[in-house]
């Protein structure tokens, strides 16, 4: 003897949840576009420039400059980018950039080297370097300065 089922009729059940479908749906994408916003303010709010970037000559050899000097913060960190062009006779070999972080006092509050991109620099030509320093929030201005760093 068999076991009688009974149809079932999905359209009633279709048609009970096509209202609630049709409206989660916008509702889930107005969400998704509120937490991109969001991350994208929380990301611009979070990139502050350094107030004060100055470049010093002090130590560098004649016709050796650094240009272009670009700082940012992020993530609890700071980040010096720039060139430093060789206008000398001479290559130059293990060169590098000094940087100093200053409170609103000219206190030092960190310093960083870091070697060049490219290990010579011919006379003429530039070449980038990026330092990076951690960030205690105190810092309002930084100085920048070419060094010898390896002889």
């Amino acid at each position: 003897m068999g076991v009688y089922v009974p149809p079932i009729d999905m359209s009633s059940r279709v048609r009970l949840c096509w209202p609630a479908l049709c409206m989660s749906v916008p509702i889930v994408f107005a969400l998704g576009v509120l937490a991109l916003l969001l991350a994208a303010l929380t990301l611009v709010a979070s990139h502050r420039p350094v107030m004060t970037v100055a470049v010093s000559a002090a130590g560098a050899p004649a016709g050796v400059t650094v240009s272009d000097a670009l700082v940012e913060r992020a993530h609890g960190y700071i980040t010096v980018l720039g060139q430093v062009r060789n206008a000398s006779p001479h290559a130059l070999r293990g060169g590098g950039v000094l940087v100093e972080l200053l409170d609103a006092r000219g206190r030092e509050r960190g310093m960083e080297s870091s070697l060049l991109e490219t290990p010579s620099v011919a006379p003429g030509e530039t070449a980038p370097f990026r330092v990076y320093l951690l960030d205690d929030g105190s810092v309002i201005s930084c100085r920048v300065r070419y060094r010898r760093l390896v002889p």
